[in-house]
């Protein structure tokens, strides 16, 4: 039976402590989250300068980014499972922070979308990588706890991010924003090379090649439903994240630092707070019986979209941010009790692989489509005007609906006997002291 801290885990944890170590992650997250955000951020700006229509930067905001991150993703976890975590998650900073970089220079629409599909492919490799250090660390009843630190810290480190960036690209223009974002992640880069100890894999369990896992993935509903209301949860804060800003500058006359600190103020310091609370909350709830923690979900992806609703018809600058903040938070409440719930589905060994059929999923069906779903509907409705991306926005709202529904249905495959194909499950054995 494979431990549930594999060596690596333990070496990591004896030499820097958990606390540090997930501080190196979080700080790595942090800068992963921030550089998908920028073309959002500065929607309005690339567009006048690049003569970009909204469905255009619907596909920079999506697409662009999505297709290396969702389709490489799992093999970038095993290759992580294979030769090391950390070698992995180094080299991968070190690309998205270069391509994000370089974004600075672009002088076209189709070398800012080249440069987002590098940033997509290196940002594949570091999620599956960290959350798997991470699980490999934290017991069950902690994980989600963990997570929601993870989580949490990535987004006040994008507060400050977000406000800096913006107020750089106000006064210097938008490719200096870029370069603020770009640079310090070949700093973690370095650091996560240096810091993380080399990964001893004599002892590591036994790893099934990739077909079987993923074809027991597919054959676990629990899984699967987890999965779809992923989806849908990150198809609305995706779309929210990529054309609220541009919405309140076209609306309201918001000028990019007053959308760079209402954004990361929402998206940070409340995302951040919610997560750690949600996270916090899904622990308790899951000591009495596994999955209730999905209730909470529900009511919060729901309740978001009574703000957001609220927030499109504001009629100043002040009523939009009162009523906008409020939604931001509750979005993130899904994440740090999701994520917990699909790392106990996984063999210790498998988790980087299971992480990234997760993120395939909703990456291909949220990430990439969400903001350019807006994109086209905005284009159809309005052909970019701030009418026409708040019918877009609205429309959009829709997929908390189906997140919910989703949720439920996960929720109803808990603890089914034959359900989970073998080291698959909440009934399978690899996670020492975990009873159904």
């Amino acid at each position: 039976m494979p431990s549930e801290f594999p060596d690596e885990a333990e070496t990591a944890a004896r030499r820097f402590g958990r606390g540090p170590l997930l501080g190196l992650l979080t700080a790595i997250y942090g800068l992963n989250y921030l550089d998908r955000q920028l073309v959002g951020l500065f929607a309005e700006p690339i567009k006048r300068e690049l003569q970009i229509s909204d469905s255009g930067l619907g596909l920079l905001a999506g697409v662009a980014f999505a297709i290396f991150y969702a389709s490489l993703g799992v093999p970038m976890a095993r290759v992580a499972e294979r030769v090391g975590r950390r070698q992995v998650l180094s080299a991968s900073v070190f690309v998205f922070a270069l391509a994000t970089t370089l974004s600075a220079a672009v002088g076209s629409f189709w070398q800012l979308f080249a440069a987002r599909l590098i940033v997509g492919v290196g940002e594949a490799g570091t999620t599956p990588s960290s959350l798997a250090i991470i699980a490999d660390q934290y017991p069950p009843d902690r994980r989600a706890g963990a997570m929601a630190v993870f989580t949490a810290g990535a987004l006040v480190g994008l507060l400050a991010g977000f406000v800096l960036t913006s107020q750089v690209a106000g006064r210097f223009g938008w490719r200096a924003g870029f370069l603020v974002a770009g640079l310090p992640g070949l700093a973690l880069a370095v650091a996560a090379w240096r810091l993380l100890p080399p990964e001893s894999l004599r002892d590591a369990a036994p790893r099934r090649p990739v077909g079987p896992v993923l074809l027991g993935l597919m054959r676990n509903r629990r899984f699967l439903w987890l999965a779809l209301s992923g989806a849908m949860c990150l198809f609305t804060t995706s779309a929210i994240a990529s054309w609220m800003p541009a919405y309140f500058q076209r609306s309201h006359g918001a000028g990019l630092p007053l959308a760079g600190l209402t954004f990361g103020a929402g998206i940070g310091v409340l995302g951040a707070i919610v997560t750690v609370l949600s996270g916090r909350l899904a622990d308790r709830l899951e000591e009495g019986r596994r999955g209730r923690s999905l209730l909470m979900v529900v009511g919060a992806q729901l309740l978001a979209i009574l703000f957001f609703i609220l927030a499109l018809n504001a009629v100043s600058a002040g009523a939009f941010i009162a009523l906008v903040l409020p939604g931001l938070g509750l979005g993130a409440v899904w994440q740090a009790p999701v994520l917990g719930q699909v790392q106990n589905l996984a063999q210790p060994s498998e988790r980087p692989t299971v992480t990234a059929a997760f993120m395939l999923i909703t990456s291909l069906l949220g990430l990439a489509l969400g903001p350019l779903a807006v994109g086209l509907l905005s284009d159809h409705f309005g052909h970019g005007s701030a009418e026409g991306l708040r019918t877009a926005l609205a429309i959009s709202l829709f997929a908390n609906v189906l997140a919910a529904g989703f949720l439920v249905a996960a929720r109803g495959h808990p603890d089914v006997p034959g359900a989970e194909p073998p080291g698959v499950g909440p009934r399978a054995k690899p996670i020492l002291g975990e009873t159904s």
